[in-house]
């Protein structure tokens, strides 16, 4: 609820109890309504979701490995003995 709704609610004279009474009921109703699925189906729309990845070419994943190793300090001091 934006503060304009507010407002004009405190105008009417209508109060915020019942927004409040009812968050409580629909929150539940939606931890209710949400089910469990099994790994299987887990499994199978995560495989799908990998199908739409666009993932890089074996050129663009030694490009951005270079700059990676580039822009990043080193972080392990080797000291000559």
């Amino acid at each position: 609820m934006n503060r304009q709704m507010k407002r004009a609610q405190r105008r009417q004279g209508t109060t915020l109890d019942r927004a409040r009474a009812t968050a409580p009921a629909r929150r539940n109703q939606a931890v209710a309504d949400r089910k469990r699925t099994g790994i299987r189906q887990f499994l199978k729309e995560v495989r799908q979701e990998l199908k739409k990845v666009i993932w890089p070419t074996r050129r663009e994943l030694g490009t951005y490995t270079v700059v990676v190793l580039n822009t990043t300090p080193p972080t392990v001091r080797v000291d000559k003995p």
